[in-house]
């Protein structure tokens, strides 16, 4: 881009948005051909509109990187091995976390018995890293600075885990307890279990409100299903008023945590080859101990959109209302970005 007398900031622009289009693309045609065109429809939208989307639309790897992992899956998925080998190694080599797709790549391989060209593409997906590192050892004199540098993201002395301790901490005591180590505010934690206790009621309310409509909807088939709409609008309610209270903390445990328990609950709808790039691209967020930007790891993880897509293609109204939470996050992070805050 540089040759051509573009600048930087709008070429990079251009090349991770057009990059995040083209993933969307990818994306849907990939889940239409497995699960329909309603799940496919649902699968983009929940991509598009995650709030971490935005940096699908600005100059970071975001963009690029799913739609080479997707690519990578797609091509793998329908035998097209030496196109899933490029797009493999090329996700390899923009981001570390890339390298799940090489053990689901194996995985499936043995599991189906794809044969020599399918194994040959899993571990020819690992030269992007390769090359990588022989750029780093010739620029810099070390394969492994990127590895280095991620320490810095970590602060000496914590151990293993303690980073998740204190996220979860977060969410349920607030960060003020945490950090003086006792319950000096008692306000957080009484506001999170009120909530969640008028979740759980409200819940419960939404359940017998169902059944109790299906009964007279075999007597009145026009019966009212207003009653179960109002319950409904009220967890949503609670939902946004439970981020309110605990914050970005719950925001990223529920993109890590909540995303691996989706995949275990969409474990027999899913694609084979998408469950397993799940579940290693899950392992090696765990494997770091890290918390930080880990959202944002776990939102690369593209076959999380099909897992929550198969769901509200079931539940539409309950994928309508997530996508209104989706837009306000979105609206508050795109605006906390543009006055240069801190978003994830």
């Amino acid at each position: 881009m540089g040759l051509l007398g573009i600048p930087f900031n709008v070429a990079g622009t251009f090349v991770n948005g057009a990059a995040f289009l083209a993933a969307l693309v990818v994306l849907h045609r990939w889940v239409a051909a497995e699960r329909g065109e309603a799940a496919a429809k649902w699968s983009v939208m929940v991509l598009a509109w995650c709030p971490f989307s935005l940096y699908g639309t600005v100059i970071y790897t975001e963009g690029l990187f799913l739609f080479l992992t997707v690519a990578a899956l797609f091509c793998f998925d329908r035998g097209q091995y030496r196109w899933a080998g490029l797009w493999g190694a090329m996700a390899t080599a923009t981001r570390l976390p890339g390298l799940a797709l090489i053990p689901a790549f194996l995985w499936v391989t043995w599991r189906q018995q794809r044969g020599l060209k399918a194994l040959a593409a899993a571990l020819f997906s690992g030269w992007g890293v390769a090359i990588f590192s022989l750029y780093c050892w010739l620029r810099f004199g070390q394969p492994l600075a990127y590895l280095i540098e991620q320490q810095d993201w970590t602060r000496p002395g914590d151990v293993r885990g303690q980073m998740w301790l204190k996220q979860l901490a977060q969410v349920a005591i607030g960060p003020e307890n945490w950090d003086k180590g006792a319950l000096v505010n008692l306000s957080h934690p009484l506001l999170v279990v009120l909530i969640l206790g008028l979740a759980g009621l409200g819940w419960q309310v939404r359940r017998w409100q169902v059944r109790r409509w299906l009964s007279q909807a075999q007597l009145r088939p026009s019966s009212d299903p207003a009653p179960l709409f109002a319950s409904e609008m009220g967890l949503y309610g609670l939902a946004i008023a439970l981020w309110l209270v605990a914050g970005n903390p719950l925001i990223n445990t529920l993109m890590v945590l909540g995303g691996s328990f989706l995949l275990w609950n969409q474990r027999k709808r899913l694609n084979p080859l998408a469950l397993a790039y799940g579940v290693f691209g899950f392992l090696i967020i765990y494997g770091t101990g890290r918390t930080m930007s880990v959202e944002r790891y776990a939102y690369g993880i593209i076959t999380l959109a099909p897992a929550l897509g198969l769901v509200f293609a079931r539940y539409p109204r309950w994928g309508y209302g997530t996508l209104v939470f989706f837009g306000l996050l979105l609206a508050t992070y795109s605006l906390k970005f543009a006055q240069e805050f801190w978003v994830a």
